[in-house]
């Protein structure tokens, strides 16, 4: 699927996590894992607390997605869509 096409494809996904004023933590990143691995596609909505503390969502999308090892489809506003990745849907744990 093209770049485009599957921004367009996630763009009527809803946001089923929300990254709090807490951060990223190793919790916070477990459950976005498991999700990822059950959905394949999750989308996360960063909190204008974060935003607004001078955090770019693009900067806080490339860090999750680094540390889970997934794909990121698209970024828009203050939400950021990943993909599960072979990698991280083969991990266990």
């Amino acid at each position: 699927m093209q770049e485009k096409e599957r921004s367009k494809s996630t763009a009527n996904l809803k946001a089923s996590v929300t990254l709090g004023k807490s951060g990223i933590t190793e919790a916070w990143l477990e459950e976005v894992r498991r999700r990822l691995k059950k959905e394949k596609l999750l989308k996360v909505r960063v909190a204008r607390s974060l935003i607004r503390s001078g955090l770019k969502a693009e900067v806080i999308a490339k860090e999750v997605a680094d540390r889970l090892e997934a794909e990121i489809i698209d970024v828009r506003g203050h939400t950021f869509t990943l993909k599960c990745s072979s990698r991280t849907c083969s991990r266990q744990g």
